[in-house]
């Protein structure tokens, strides 16, 4: 709301904030060669990659901030929140 209204912005106080969530995740076929995952994750990550143009539209198109490689236990709040939207969902 901050970003569309400023004027808002100005006037909002934060008195809750949620945790950080992983909005999107991509994924290789398991029979993809680990070495090319490792290539590609690391050539993803550097900032070569970032400041090439066709990398600069899709992390836009997508909005995309940055490319990482996460384990299980960051994932574990989104997990929450997506078993708690499915439960929510089953009660109506």
């Amino acid at each position: 709301m901050k970003e569309m209204n400023p004027q808002i912005g100005r006037k909002l106080q934060i008195i809750a904030e949620s945790p950080e969530l992983i909005a999107s995740i991509g994924f290789f076929r398991p029979d993809w060669p680990e070495e090319y995952k490792k290539r590609a994750i690391e050539a993803m990550k550097s900032d070569t990659f970032r400041r090439h143009e066709r990398a600069k539209q899709i992390m836009l198109l997508f909005n995309i901030e940055k490319i990482d490689v996460i384990t299980d236990d960051q994932l574990e709040n989104t997990r929450k929140l997506q078993a708690d939207y499915d439960r929510l969902k089953r009660k109506k």
